[in-house]
């Protein structure tokens, strides 16, 4: 896959309001609090790499030579760290609003004042509002085994887009092809066989902010999925995202509503940059359930 395959995005006027209405030592009793259970499916093979390469051997794969990235463990057991998670989202999120570019020392938000994803996942000087659990990786259901495997990955050449450009690039999703030449070995885990658990929790957020995050989180028509890990190049880290159990309160109060209405609140709030989202639920939707297709 060649430099040219990646999409862009104008970086938008960045839109910045004070924090007066919450902080990090109270709940404030008119926002939104509460926590989510995920499950996040991966479409193609998933690879969070470790610190360093080892040989494969060590990773228990025979006849094969050389170095590989492994997966990220936590002692013996396979994990997504809840800081990838959160990278993977808050990268989702700066696109379609009118957020900073966090990769862009020129346009970050320093404060006072703070764009959408900078409030929400935070910034210098601001702790943010969503903290995520670790993944902890596990067979779907039926399956005996966790199936792991070396796969061969073009490099990836994408980088940052430099201060003055005013673009945001991305890969789409595409289906996985094994690099011939060129090449670096990862350890993947999947696609199939293979379900992500985690828990996050959120505080003080205002609905149509929880909204935006959520259609990161796939609940928008058509659907998003995040890409995660490493080799999004060659076609890894299409995950799809699935909310098992939420619970919401504002104030006292728990609060019995559909994740869909905080979704259409974002949608026809100013929050959402509605020209960016069409185009990436055309390059990042997931596909549809029945067809495959997007």
């Amino acid at each position: 896959m060649t430099e040219a395959s990646y999409r862009t995005l104008e970086v938008p006027a960045i839109r910045r309001e004070r924090l007066s209405d919450r902080g990090h030592d109270r709940w404030s009793p008119d926002l939104l609090r509460g926590h989510l259970k995920l499950a996040l499916r991966p479409l193609t093979p998933l690879h969070v790499g470790g610190p360093v390469p080892v040989p494969a051997q060590e990773l228990g794969f025979k006849g094969i030579t050389g170095l590989v990235r492994p997966f990220y463990r936590q002692g013996r057991r396979l994990v997504v760290p809840g800081s990838s998670l959160k990278g993977a989202l808050r990268s989702l999120v700066e696109m379609f609003t009118y957020s900073c570019p966090v990769t862009d020392e020129s346009k970050r938000c320093r404060g006072p004042a703070y764009c959408l994803a900078c409030r929400v996942f935070g910034a210098l000087g601001w702790q943010g509002q969503w903290f995520f659990s670790d993944g902890l990786i596990r067979r779907a259901e039926g399956q005996k085994v966790l199936r792991r495997r070396i796969l061969r990955l073009p490099p990836q050449r994408l980088g940052h887009a430099r201060a003055n450009e005013d673009i945001r690039r991305y890969y789409p999703h595409r289906p996985f092809a094994m690099a011939e030449e060129d090449e670096y070995l990862v350890e993947a885990l999947g696609p199939e066989r293979v379900v992500v658990h985690t828990e996050v929790h959120f505080y003080n957020l205002r609905p149509e902010e929880l909204g935006a995050v959520l259609i990161a989180l796939g609940q928008g028509k058509p659907p998003l999925c995040l890409k995660l890990g490493g080799g999004k190049n060659a076609g890894l880290g299409t995950m799809q995202v699935h909310v098992t159990a939420s619970t919401i309160w504002q104030g006292a109060e728990q609060v019995d509503k559909p994740l869909t209405d905080y979704v259409a609140q974002a949608q026809h709030s100013e929050v959402i940059d509605q020209g960016a989202l069409t185009q990436l639920q055309a390059d990042l939707g997931c596909p549809s359930s029945e067809t495959g297709e997007r």
